[in-house]
């Protein structure tokens, strides 16, 4: 059965909607000239309120204001139901929601159409979206109701599965009716951190973060004493290129264009820059630039593939502490980069300044930090004493360094602590057999840090010769649900280059490195700008192939043979304090 709100002469007020309605967006987006002062005002002192964690702007977004501009609509009797973006369920930053509708409400029906095309491997069993290529979002239908007869409340939750078409899911929506003809609703108790799903376990507060957040509260030093975003250009086309020579050319023309505006009244020309706020304001503070071929140097872009990047504050919008990690070409340093929110966790190492989406939104936290012309290493004394105290051994900060590394990629310690992943920094437990963890991290690290000069996994003749540029692909093989991908299979050019290549299961942010070399490996032209980017020229496609190959067989090999056991005995003497 539905909801029911008692006697049907009731007055009962019913909003139904699918936002986001036109004009409301995230500050600054959307359409910026539409404001909404009271609804703001609302969040700010429920939603606000009541989200502990950085990025709460996004509280503001067109599905939270028409959340709360419905909430309290409705009186004390009503329903809310709407169709609507789905993200709040899982993130951090809609615990303030979450939080708000426990309290608000007496009844919660969420049925979970899933359908977030932004994610990849275990994450994107989400299926089809069911409004198509128009969302990226994930779904929900959810229910609200306001019912004061009701004793207790109750949250329920259904999710439609794995994997599904939308046509699926739109029928499944379609023949159940209402509520009552949809089975199987598991009951929700929140948690103390208003988490719903993927609820994280206590034992993950024990230990020790791999940074300190200022804002959390929490007094414990982090194990790194500095960590920062990697860099976001807001010009990926203009600021990266394959090609030292097109990126030169490249800038050349978009520094022309940056001289020739006026700041006030910048003109809009795509085929000769990329503009943003932030060129204006460099503008005013820094007057006209000039092209310095010395800023030019190797960036990690994604997983196992590198580009040239035009290193310089004024045309990438955000740098953040990354200068201070990777301050000249060649600067000797590693960072561990992890993923930020949401999704399938990941935490690759690189050697030159990542960009933001090296891995999902991902914040990077280095063995050394450069400042003042000097170098220091960026694990804590305090982290360090207490490593030292705890296994009764004398140890360096680069042991440290690579023992969280070999910690970060252990199954278990993944599968365990899946929920936490997703919406915090990683907590670091003392594993039993710290250099088995050590020695693989430090066996991982250089593995990921060579992977353009790593051995080769032979694949024997190609089937196809290769004549000039290549465009890679994988092959397909026919399903019951229509076609899917071969990885087993690669084409260059369309043409079948290997084939029986050995499969991994070894993921960085959803892709083997296979998976990433053949997604990045094509010429690349801008839309806009018209600007190419070749990888494949000059490149020994058949060599960078059979690395990532690899690269994926190895990663495999050393995680595998990591212990069991990743958490400390909770008898053990030296046990880490709370």
């Amino acid at each position: 059965m539905g909801p029911r709100l008692g006697a049907a002469r009731s007055r009962i007020c019913v909003v139904v909607g699918n936002p986001p309605y036109g004009g409301l967006g995230v500050r600054g987006g959307g359409n910026p000239g539409a404001e909404y002062p009271k609804i703001d005002e609302r969040i700010r002192g429920t939603y606000g309120a009541k989200t502990k964690t950085r990025g709460s702007r996004w509280l503001y977004d067109s599905y939270a204001r028409a959340l709360r501009w419905a909430s309290d609509r409705v009186g004390k009797r009503g329903i809310v139901a709407f169709v609507t973006n789905s993200s709040f369920l899982r993130s951090e930053t809609g615990s303030g929601i979450r939080a708000c509708l426990a309290e608000e409400f007496d009844e919660i029906w969420c049925l979970d159409l899933r359908g977030n095309r932004r994610t990849r491997g275990e994450a994107s069993k989400e299926g089809g979206n069911v409004f198509g290529c128009g969302s990226r979002v994930p779904v929900a239908v959810v229910l609200l109701v306001k019912n004061p007869q009701r004793q207790e409340g109750a949250i329920r939750y259904k999710d439609i599965g794995d994997s599904l078409p939308a046509k699926t899911k739109l029928d499944a929506v379609g023949s159940a009716g209402s509520v009552g003809g949809i089975g199987g609703w598991r009951i929700i108790k929140p948690d103390a951190r208003h988490d719903w799903l993927d609820q994280r376990g206590q034992e993950f507060e024990k230990y020790a973060p791999m940074g300190s957040d200022a804002k959390s509260g929490r007094r414990r030093d982090g194990i790194f004493e500095m960590h920062s975003p990697g860099m976001v250009t807001r010009r990926d086309a203009w600021v990266y290129n394959s090609s030292k020579k097109e990126l030169a050319r490249n800038m050349e023309r978009h520094i022309e264009y940056y001289n020739g505006q006026d700041p006030g009244e910048p003109g809009t020309d795509p085929s000769r820059g990329k503009w943003s706020e932030d060129l204006s304001a460099a503008s005013r503070r820094l007057g006209k630039q000039c092209l310095d071929r010395g800023k030019i140097r190797a960036a990690q872009y994604r997983p196992f593939f590198k580009q040239y990047a035009y290193f310089d504050r004024v045309f990438i919008s955000a740098m953040s502490k990354i200068p201070s990690f990777f301050p000249r070409g060649g600067s000797e340093n590693v960072a561990i980069c992890v993923s930020k929110i949401g999704g399938d966790f990941s935490a690759l190492a690189t050697g030159a300044a990542p960009d933001m989406q090296l891995v999902s939104n991902g914040l990077c936290f280095p063995l050394y930090v450069y400042e003042g012309g000097s170098r220091k290493e960026n694990v804590t004394d305090g982290i360090l004493s207490e490593y030292r105290g705890f296994y009764g051994r004398r140890m360096s900060k680069k042991d440290v360094f690579h023992y969280v590394y070999g910690m970060l990629h252990h199954a278990g310690y993944r599968e365990k602590f899946a929920g936490s992943l997703s919406r915090e920094l990683p907590r670091i437990p003392m594993a039993p057999d710290f250099e088995a963890f050590r020695d693989a991290g430090q066996r991982l690290a250089r593995l990921h840090l060579n992977f353009e000069a790593c051995e080769r996994h032979d694949l024997g003749t190609p089937k196809s010769p290769l004549r000039g540029p290549a465009k890679l692909s994988f092959g397909r093989r026919r399903t019951k649900g229509g076609y899917r991908q071969d990885a087993s299979v690669v084409r260059a050019d369309g043409a079948v280059l290997f084939e029986n290549v050995p499969q991994t299961t070894y993921r960085v942010d959803g892709r083997t490195p296979l998976e990433w070399v053949v997604a990045r490996y094509g010429a690349r032209i801008d839309r806009d700008s018209g600007i190419r980017n070749d990888p494949c020229a000059g490149a020994d496609i058949v060599a960078v192939i059979e690395r990532a190959v690899h690269a994926g067989l190895e990663s495999e090999r050393i995680i595998g043979r990591l212990p069991k056991e990743f958490e400390p005995d909770p008898g053990a003497s030296g046990a880490p304090a709370k």
